[in-house]
């Protein structure tokens, strides 16, 4: 019992200080250390665990094909406009409660003009969700064209490209509104966003249109179902930001 354990005093051979050690009859050991031998122990744990952490953010960015002309597009970098002011306020609590908005499945519908900053606020989030730990996948619906017409040459099937979004954490899924799209591409869009649907991932889109009922004429009912079922829809119209700058 407890009470028959002995005791004994001991000095640090790292810091110095005497300590007190138990002896534990039913191991026949003496047990016990210095609270600085426990202390370091601790804070070794705690910079492994932060650097596993780093890595893993790390290797994520990269896995995310964020294109690097948004490397560095975040809310901070982000051109404040009066009028984009709901827009911004939103993605930010958007990015802030994502660990509890990513149990919902909740995702994002930009929609605006050209050169308004939606594909930077999406991306701004993105950054901010990989920061939390997360995985995230970019893409644009011309990209997973390319993808899927170039899997093969890559040793991947098209399948595998649709799994690898439908499984990540967020997607960001770019311009999805483009014209003159087959039937095919229609289809593996649709799988993918249904995908996501089903397992309740958010996904996060843009398009450069002004009303969300345009996905019905551009794309199809069905897409237009999944993604303003699953959507706040956000209009960010404002005076495009690479003509301002010219």
């Amino acid at each position: 019992m407890r009470e028959n354990w002995k005791t004994r005093k001991q000095i640090c051979s790292v810091c110095g200080n005497e300590y007190t050690q138990r002896f534990v009859p039913y191991i026949n050991s003496w047990c016990g250390e210095c609270d600085c031998v426990i202390n370091q122990r601790k804070a070794d744990e705690q910079r492994w665990y932060e650097e596993h952490r780093q890595r893993k953010i790390e290797r994520n960015i990269r896995n995310s094909n964020i294109p690097r002309l948004y490397a560095e597009s975040t809310f901070e970098t982000f051109e404040m406009r009066p009028e984009l002011k709901r827009a911004i306020d939103i993605s930010k609590k958007y990015a802030e409660l994502f660990p509890k908005l990513r149990e919902s499945g909740k995702g994002i519908l930009f929609i605006g003009n050209t050169g308004s900053g939606k594909t930077h606020l999406a991306i701004a989030i993105a950054h901010e969700v990989l920061k939390q730990g997360y995985t995230v996948k970019f893409a644009s619906l011309t990209n997973i064209i390319a993808q899927a017409n170039c899997a093969g040459d890559y040793g991947r099937t098209e399948a595998e490209m649709i799994m690898s979004l439908s499984k990540c954490s967020l997607l960001i899924l770019d311009d999805i509104c483009v014209t003159n799209v087959s039937d095919r591409w229609k289809r593996v869009l649709f799988t993918i966003i249904d995908n996501r649907v089903n397992d309740v991932k958010p996904t996060i889109f843009t398009s450069n249109i002004s009303n969300a009922e345009e996905i019905k004429t551009l794309l199809n009912e069905q897409i237009y179902d999944r993604i303003t079922g699953s959507c706040t829809t956000i209009n960010v119209t404002a005076e495009s930001y690479r003509r301002k700058k010219r």
